[in-house]
């Protein structure tokens, strides 16, 4: 039986991804079934690609208003119980914290292995997510226009579409990088289009957790950082980026969000430096459009 092609005309026919899923469970469940019962050689239903959920209807939730409205036509009344309910403060079990670019460069420096430094590079200069790094090919990279191409990002070992519609992107790179991406390219054995630019010696997707646990882990401990991890890398990016003072949508395109206040969660808290130099950059702004040398008066009005 072609379940894999049944699940594919399932997607083809507009059914929604929960449902696909479901029924692949049944259909699951049955061969295994037939192979305990009627001695079928193997379950067909496994490793069939179902492919990442996504939902097809947008998300949403009842406002105050709506839900009151919905409790009185349905001829019930708000429920009050939790009204005056004092919920624990919600505090974050680890502290979320960036590098700051001398730390990134000993990090990097610190590693053994020569492609995982030109990854921890990569996803530092361009925000890239885990799952794209370890799903980009050779193919993607443009060296003439030095920039690399996000089409694809690894979902538990298996390759799927990015998370989100403005996922799928270009981004350029500084020389240094690109450098290290072409030194990269001349080591590997796999360097053909098609080829994983970060994948194993058998050509297969790298495991994001063993590539951690080998090189970024140890060479955290070896220069005193505390454990460095992908997200940990899109922060940096997205810090040192905003210090930077490029353009909130800029870098919002280039970490692959559709909604540009959504970076605004990997920013990490402001130094005192970054405030007194933002003061100074406003300020050093204003004092262009005084021509005189008068000291000007504010006056408060009550």
């Amino acid at each position: 039986m072609e379940i894999q092609s049944w699940v594919t005309d399932l997607r083809e026919q507009g059914y929604a991804p929960n449902s696909i899923d479901h029924f692949h469970e049944v259909m699951n469940a049955v061969m295994r079934t037939a192979v305990t019962w009627y001695k079928l050689e193997m379950n067909p239903a496994r490793g069939v690609q179902i492919g990442r959920i996504k939902p097809v209807r947008k998300k949403w939730a009842l406002t105050t208003a709506q839900a009151n409205a919905l409790l009185e036509r349905l001829k019930l009344k708000p429920c009050t119980m939790a009204v005056g309910v004092k919920l624990p403060k919600l505090e974050a079990k680890k502290t979320k914290w960036a590098l700051t670019p001398e730390q990134a460069g000993k990090l990097i420096g610190a590693i053994r292995s020569f492609k995982v430094k030109v990854l921890v590079a990569l996803a530092i200069v361009t925000s890239m997510r885990r799952g794209e790094l370890l799903a980009c090919r050779w193919r993607d990279f443009n060296e003439q226009e030095a920039a690399v191409r996000v089409t694809q990002a690894a979902y538990q070992g298996h390759i799927d579409t990015p998370k989100t519609k403005a996922g799928v992107r270009s981004n350029p790179l500084d020389p240094w990088t690109l450098a290290l991406l072409q030194d990269w390219q001349r080591q590997t054995k796999r360097s053909r289009p098609e080829d994983f630019i970060f994948g194993t010696r058998k050509g297969k997707i790298d495991n994001p957790s063993n590539l951690l646990q080998r090189y970024v882990y140890p060479a955290c401990t070896a220069i005193g950082l505390g454990r460095v991890d992908f997200l940990t890398l899109r922060r940096t990016f997205s810090t040192q980026a905003h210090k930077q003072g490029i353009p909130p949508k800029t870098i919002a395109a280039m970490m692959g969000h559709a909604n540009v206040d959504t970076q605004l969660l990997y920013i990490q808290p402001l130094e005192d430096a970054m405030k007194r130099e933002a003061a100074s950059k406003i300020g050093g702004s204003l004092s262009r459009f005084c021509t005189d040398d008068r000291q000007m008066t504010i006056s408060w009005v009550n």
